[in-house]
């Protein structure tokens, strides 16, 4: 039985902070995480910004060479049988078409374990990666198959983009609601929350 079965699902934000990046956040029962990268010298770096990049914290080292020695090792990432994909968002701080070459040179090496997408449908892979932050959407628009797919957004969705290469939607809080965590959330605002996740949930989009 998977171990987070009936478990609120949970996202790992600027996991790389962790005294553990990765494996904190798996061993805690997330189900995503999320990495801010940099393009330096070819490599995509970790960190929040350029002053935290250093050559040994890469994206690579830290969570695609783990997840698939993982995968290697137990044929999944997530515990105890857990059918569903490990979310991998990965946030482009910077040049984001540089950053997706360089990625998707990147990706291949791993594409094994990876959810594999084209407009036909999505095989379901251990790892599912999805670039947030600064999207190269028109490029990934043009690409015949997706190792990576990206983020939408609320204010600027767009219903004819196929699922398999926008599967996330999301939004800053603040540009919707005014409400901000304290008291009751006045209804109107909570029926407005309900009716976005609804419409999401309806077209396919996490």
């Amino acid at each position: 039985r998977c171990a987070l079965a009936g478990r609120t699902r949970m996202h790992a934000h600027n996991d790389y902070n962790h005294a553990r990046p990765l494996l904190d956040a798996l061993a805690e029962g997330a189900s995503s995480v999320e990495a801010d990268v940099f393009l330096q010298d070819g490599v995509l770096l970790v960190g929040h910004d350029r002053s935290q990049l250093t050559a040994a914290r890469s994206l690579e080292a830290l969570y695609l060479r783990p997840l698939y020695a993982l995968w290697e090792e137990q044929g999944a990432v997530l515990p105890g049988g857990c059918a569903r994909s490990l979310w991998l968002l990965i946030d482009f701080k910077a040049e984001p078409e540089a950053s997706y070459h360089a990625l998707a040179v990147l990706l291949h090496r791993y594409r094994g374990m990876l959810t594999r997408a084209q407009r036909a449908g999505v095989r379901d892979g251990a790892v599912r990666v999805v670039i947030t932050g600064e999207r190269p959407k028109q490029l990934l628009a043009g690409e015949p198959e997706w190792l990576a797919g990206y983020d939408g957004r609320v204010l600027e969705h767009d219903t004819s983009a196929p699922m398999a290469m926008m599967p996330l939607v999301s939004e800053q809080w603040g540009r919707l609601f005014e409400w901000t965590g304290v008291g009751t959330m006045p209804a109107a605002e909570r029926a407005r929350l309900v009716a976005i996740v609804a419409q999401m949930h309806a077209e396919g989009r996490a």
